[in-house]
């Protein structure tokens, strides 16, 4: 049995442009453009399999499309997402929001991600804030 500890770091920027709302469907296209690292690492344990792992680095870009979809009662906003990407990862979202200000938006929900190598659940807590 051999064990490892590691980190890294994944910084990207993505952008997108919604067209206007059609009864509370927003279409949209996006970009993102990132890098992703991993630390080296040398493995502990049984002399027979122990190994070293070099740093990895990656670059990555992606366009994406989707829909959006919002229903606002009051203050209450309840929303979905679904959405696709050029590199073939699929994301579902849930959501609903609070309005605190007409500026400013309080949301919590939950994600799925999804491609032919990896499933990712998240639960999210946002607060969103225009300029």
């Amino acid at each position: 049995t051999n064990s490892h500890s590691t980190n890294g770091s994944d910084l990207w920027f993505g952008n997108r442009v919604y067209t206007p709302s059609i009864e509370g469907f927003r279409p949209f296209v996006g970009a993102t453009v990132g890098r992703a690292k991993t630390n080296a690492y040398d493995e502990a344990g049984s002399v027979q399999s122990a190994r070293s792992v070099a740093e990895q680095t990656s670059n990555y870009k992606y366009a994406e499309g989707g829909v959006r979809y919002d229903s606002t009662l009051d203050s209450w906003v309840v929303g979905t997402e679904l959405s696709t990407t050029s590199d073939q990862q699929q994301t579902a979202e849930v959501r609903v929001a609070y309005k605190l200000s007409k500026d400013s938006i309080v949301s919590v929900g939950g994600q799925r991600q999804w491609n032919k190598e990896i499933n990712t659940n998240t639960a999210f807590l946002a607060v969103n804030v225009k300029f």
